[in-house]
């Protein structure tokens, strides 16, 4: 679980400049909510050995979507998290959301996921415990 926690994390926190890769086209059809949060789920379930249970992949896939569509997500964000490959993508779609649709999306990560009581990566300031 602590793993799905980094998808989450990696959209909150921002993050240091770095390389950008281009986002498709203003124009181009935005993705689905729904294909968006498989997309999303699909690159944390791959970074995983040995794979996480459907049913955790699955409550992933579910809690982006709802906070997706509940929290109207722009089409350019949709866009730019339907096409992210790295961490560095991750952070740079992250932007795209408002700090409002950000923290909506960490606190039901807690709440549905368990987030609250995994541990921290170490070096991410957003997922530090305050002192």
């Amino acid at each position: 679980m602590r793993v799905f926690a980094a998808v989450v994390l990696a959209c909150a926190c921002g993050g240091s400049p770095a390389a950008v890769e281009p986002t498709p086209p203003a124009g181009a059809a935005a993705p689905t909510c729904a294909r968006v949060a498989g997309h999303m789920a699909d690159l944390v379930a791959a970074g995983i050995d040995p794979p996480p249970p459907d049913a955790e992949v699955n409550a992933l896939i579910a809690l982006i979507r709802t906070r997706c569509e509940d929290d109207g997500w722009t089409a350019e964000a949709r866009r730019c998290l339907g096409t992210m490959q790295t961490a560095v993508d991750a952070d740079r779609c992250g932007t795209l959301l408002t700090e409002a649709q950000l923290a909506a999306l960490v606190r039901d990560q807690e709440q549905r996921l368990g987030g609250a009581s995994e541990p921290t990566p170490e070096g991410n300031p957003a997922a530090q415990p305050s002192p």
